[in-house]
């Protein structure tokens, strides 16, 4: 193994001493507001080099001409960028093996390593465990700080050591992705006799725990063989994350100099002992959002990609149709100790960022160039083109769900997914111990402390 990690440093930094730099005279650019390049000059031409991005989704990278207006847009952006600063955009797709990927083209040293890779943080962990990625830290021509690469909140899970090693083009059309949403089926509110959307309860300050429990009552019965349940989930660590989020816990939080293990406490027991509550009442149900399609369940804890992506993906019979069927979402029901209209949506490793890898082709100066004006906004549309489009191609006619997902986005948690490693296994194997009634919260989540403290404390 020492062997093999000699070898690839090696040739890293052969791939790296290789790499082509140009920057030379052009016509300045003239964009919307104030962007900086990192130079004095805006004068930009790349002499004919090429960008090659990994990615595990082409059809959002190499749209279709006509798929989408968003997929249009993107290829006239890299038009522009061909014609104007003479660079090129190669799309390599990769559906699985990110991380075999990118060690068999450095290793075997081909004339192409992705210089930017879009995946999920999981899938790159080890890449950036191995020391092969750069973080955007050490890019000089981009401000990490800058909320163009994503709202600190939502960027946090590619935040390793105190490095940002993700990215996300967050003024670009690329829709944010976010789990912890509280879907509802307003077919089934009306069938069950509720009166009030969850906005609506939102609104007048009983969107809580102690109201939501009723509501769940009344939306659960039989028809025939027809089951209607009141809340739907996906799974046990969803659904329990979702829920102590909205109860005001974190999973790790900051206690003198050192990041703690923050569940073993009364709030995170109150928020399972309400959980197990509602689950001996058989008011919650773990299932599929296929189910949910079927208006099947009044609510459903799942991801907002269903909602928000559904023009980008081809829809079958487990995807809900949000333009057609009446749905809506709304953030997680408040807890006694949660802030109200917050809700319990959260970031994970398994939502993609935009990686920089040590090894590829570009000068990283030139990349951070290149890249400021590949997702620079589109001309006559606002920072956060996404609100834009969401607002056009899904939410043209509901904006209560709109400000209800921007209001999630800009508050969005954080799991610790991928710095716990594998102890955060350990943390999901409680959360279902503790809903299957094997056993308590306070012993679950006692049985794990000391194993994620100390993985904390390996990571500084």
């Amino acid at each position: 193994m020492k062997t093999i990690r000699r070898m690839i440093s090696s040739i890293i930094i052969t791939v790296i001493l290789l790499s082509t730099f140009a920057c030379s005279g052009g016509e300045a650019e003239v964009f919307d507001y104030s962007l900086d390049y990192g130079d004095d000059s805006s004068e930009l031409d790349f002499g004919g080099q090429s960008m090659l991005i990994l990615t595990g989704w082409d059809e959002e990278w190499k749209p279709e001409s006509g798929f989408t207006a968003m997929g249009d847009h993107l290829i006239a952006r890299y038009k522009e960028i061909e014609t104007k600063y003479h660079c090129y955009i190669d799309i390599f797709e990769g559906n699985t093996g990110f991380e075999t990927f990118i060690l068999t083209n450095v290793a075997a040293s081909t004339d192409r390593v992705p210089d930017m890779v879009d995946c999920h943080a999981s899938e790159i962990y080890g890449i950036y465990k191995m020391n092969m990625l750069t973080p955007y830290d050490d890019v000089r021509t981009i401000d990490i700080n800058d909320e163009k690469w994503g709202n600190k909140n939502f960027i946090r899970y590619g935040n390793f050591n105190g490095l940002q090693y993700g990215a996300f083009p967050y003024d670009w059309e690329f829709i944010p992705a976010i789990l912890g949403v509280c879907m509802f089926d307003s077919t089934v509110l009306r069938e069950a006799g509720i009166n009030k959307t969850p906005h609506e309860m939102l609104e007048d300050g009983t969107w809580t725990w102690n109201n939501f429990e009723p509501l769940l009552e009344s939306a659960t019965y039989t028809e025939g063989d027809f089951k209607v349940t009141g809340l739907g989930y996906e799974d046990a660590t969803r659904l329990s994350q979702t829920a102590l989020f909205s109860n005001g816990c974190q999973i790790v939080e900051k206690q003198g100099e050192k990041n703690r293990f923050a569940l073993t406490n009364n709030k995170a027991y109150e928020t399972f002992d309400w959980l197990k509550g509602l689950k001996d009442k058989g008011l919650i149900y773990q299932t599929g959002y296929g189910d949910f399609n079927q208006h099947k369940m009044l609510f459903f804890v799942g991801e907002s990609y269903y909602f928000t992506h559904m023009t980008q993906v081809h829809i079958d019979a487990d995807t809900p149709v949000y333009k057609h069927d009446g749905y809506g979402f709304a953030p997680f029901p408040c807890g006694p100790n949660g802030e109200y209209g917050v809700g319990g949506s959260y970031i994970t490793q398994g939502r993609r960022l935009n990686w920089l890898l040590k090894a590829g082709q570009m000068e990283k100066d030139d990349l951070g160039r290149l890249m400021n004006i590949l997702f620079e906004p589109l001309e006559g549309t606002n920072r956060k083109a996404w609100i834009d489009f969401l607002e056009k191609s899904v939410f043209y006619y509901r904006e209560d769900d709109r400000n209800a997902f921007l209001n999630m986005v800009e508050n969005v948690k954080y799991d610790w997914s991928s710095p716990l490693e594998s102890t955060y296994s350990s943390l999901t194997g409680a959360f279902g111990k503790i809903l299957n009634g094997s056993e308590s919260a306070a012993s679950a989540l006692g049985a794990v402390e000391e194993k994620i403290n100390n993985q904390l404390d390996k990571q500084g």
